[in-house]
């Protein structure tokens, strides 16, 4: 049997320390660009329920002021509702639909029916009830944090000006790097703004 020689034993291959700090060294930097930019982006794609949703107000208030001459902030009556689905569990990190009821709404003469309340009934009566927290504003349940939310408000600006006119809004804390809401608006127009971006 042949000796192996001492070169050949010394010229064995493998990583000495300073390279394994190097490579860990050159993670941690990657690392540390990568989580926020990572975080950054989970925001953003969060964004996107609060135009979807202000989208299908928009819609709904569209296809009940072609037919009643006005909007109205009963938006859950008309046909918006983010759960359709009792009891759903799904993560909802907007409030969407409107802030208070300042005006008056209703078709032809008759102009002086709370927005909060307008909506068509069949019977012919124009005045049904509309609560305003279940039917005109919908509450997120869920913050980029985990934590529950239910307290967010729409954005103060929400809210109908008129039976020809409104600001439907949503707000959410969207971010982890913020505990203020950001929050968007849409009005009559289609008008789809950032009105405080917070992310």
């Amino acid at each position: 049997m042949k000796k192996l020689s001492k070169n050949l034993l010394s010229n064995s291959s493998g990583f000495t320390l300073v390279e394994l700090m190097v490579v860990v060294a050159i993670i941690g930097i990657l690392a540390a660009i990568a989580v926020p930019q990572y975080s950054k982006f989970q925001s953003k794609a969060r964004q996107s329920e609060a135009k979807i949703s202000l989208a299908a107000i928009y819609t709904a208030e569209q296809t009940y002021a072609t037919e009643q001459g006005t909007y109205t902030q009963c938006l859950k009556q008309i046909g918006y509702d983010p759960n359709p689905i009792a009891n759903q569990t799904q993560k909802r990190y907007y409030a969407t639909g409107f802030f208070s009821d300042p005006k008056t709404c209703g078709p032809g003469s008759k102009q002086d029916i709370s927005c909060a309340t307008y909506t068509w009934n069949a019977d012919g009566a124009a005045n049904l009830i509309c609560t305003f927290t279940s039917d005109s504003q919908f509450a997120a349940n869920a913050s980029a944090s985990g934590t529950p939310v239910a307290s967010t408000a729409v954005p103060a600006t929400a809210n109908i000006a008129s039976k020809t006119t409104f600001t439907a809004g949503a707000a959410g804390i969207v971010s982890t790097s913020t505990s203020t809401a950001d929050e968007w608006t849409v009005d009559q127009a289609k008008m789809i703004t950032n009105t405080k971006p917070n992310l």
